[in-house]
């Protein structure tokens, strides 16, 4: 443990955070980032790896094709 004292040297210079206000703030900007790369994941993979609508119905209904 570090006693928090590089949590308050940096709470200090980004305006005055407490340390927890900055775990919170770390976490919240970690999330947010982490949630949207996801996201740009599987929408660059739709668009450049389409998924065919036998391997669609496929995949939903558990291995038995039916196309309509």
């Amino acid at each position: 443990m570090n006693m928090e004292l590089l949590s308050t040297k940096m709470g200090e210079l980004f305006g005055g955070f407490k340390p927890m206000q900055l775990l919170y703030a770390t976490s919240l900007i970690g999330g947010l980032l982490g949630g949207f790369g996801g996201m740009t994941g599987s929408l660059f993979r739709q668009i450049f790896f389409p998924m065919n609508k036998a391997k669609a119905v496929e995949k939903v209904k558990g291995n038995k094709v039916e196309i309509a």
